[in-house]
């Protein structure tokens, strides 16, 4: 069956043609899905419509051999020779994590604290301006007294002193 649809005038069977060529002079490894994307084929009617071209799409991405099937964390030592220095700096990393933590707690403390007094000190200066205001008030209370009390005072002075 022929798809006869032409996209910038070639047709579905050219764009396929061009594709794989680019893809065989590349030696790049890509899923049939990319491969339908670049020729502008839907991933369906590449791969029932041109199973063979699927097919050596396949085999261009499986000639690297298969990919391992075990996660690369359980290879061994001898396949990774840079895996010792990535356990060390991942060591170090989560270290410098761990520290960085804690300082970041050690903060959240010592700021938490930090707002606490402030707030302590607001109260204490609210309290201690509300005992000025009640001292100002006694001691205006008490000048005054005072003077009724000094003035009285001379005045019983005035009176007993003898008229000439």
């Amino acid at each position: 069956m022929a798809h006869y649809r032409k996209l910038n005038g070639k047709t579905t069977e050219q764009r396929l043609e061009e594709e794989l060529q680019r893809l065989k002079a590349s030696r790049e490894s890509v899923t049939v899905a990319e491969f339908a994307r670049r020729a502008m084929v839907s991933y369906a009617t590449l791969t029932h419509q041109y199973k063979e071209v699927a097919d050596e799409v396949r085999r261009l991405r499986d000639r690297e051999g298969p990919s391992p099937k075990r996660s690369p964390v359980t290879w061994s030592r001898s396949r990774h020779p840079d895996l010792e220095e990535a356990t060390t700096l991942i060591q170090q990393l989560r270290q410098q994590v761990s520290d960085l933590t804690r300082g970041l707690a050690t903060a959240h403390a010592e700021r938490d604290q930090w707002q606490r007094r402030a707030f302590h000190l607001g109260q204490v200066q609210d309290h201690n301006e509300r005992l000025r205001g009640v001292i100002a008030a006694l001691l205006d209370h008490l000048v005054c007294e005072a003077d009724r009390t000094m003035m009285q005072h001379w005045m019983d002075e005035i009176d007993r002193e003898p008229q000439p």
